[in-house]
Formats: structure tokens, sequence, C-alpha cells
């Protein structure tokens, strides 16, 4: 993963931490307020760099954990 992908990762965990989130209330968020499906694993897979986010999903990720751009 590249510096600037893993820096928006990290923010986005960071974040969720901050929130006292679990990688499964962010998924329903997402899904709830962005119509993005996502589950519990992706969110791991993308916070543990194993893949990356599409554009969209990163964006609903975000709206999902309140950062803004």
């Amino acid at each position: 993963m590249n510096n600037a992908k893993h820096t928006v990762m990290t923010n986005i965990r960071v974040a969720r931490e901050k929130l006292r989130l679990t990688q499964q209330e962010v998924a329903d968020r997402v899904v709830e307020r962005a119509g993005v499906p996502m589950t519990n694993q992706q969110i791991s897979q993308y916070e543990l760099g194993i893949i990356s986010p599409p554009l969209d999903k990163l964006g609903a990720l975000a709206m999902a954990v309140c950062i803004d751009g």
C-alpha cells in the first residue's frame, strides 16, 4: 500500500476507534448512510492494507466515521 492510501486508512481506523465503533458498526453505517455494500471483513482488509477500497467505498467509509475531505 502506498503512503497516501496507508495514511487515509490509518485515519479512518483512528476515527473509528475514537468513536468506539467496531468494524461491523462502521460497515452497517456505510450501508445505511451511503447505500454502499460493505462488510466488516472488507474494513479489516482495508485497515490492514491487504486490499485498497475503491473510491466510492472510501468516500462512504469517510462519511461513516465523519471525516471531511
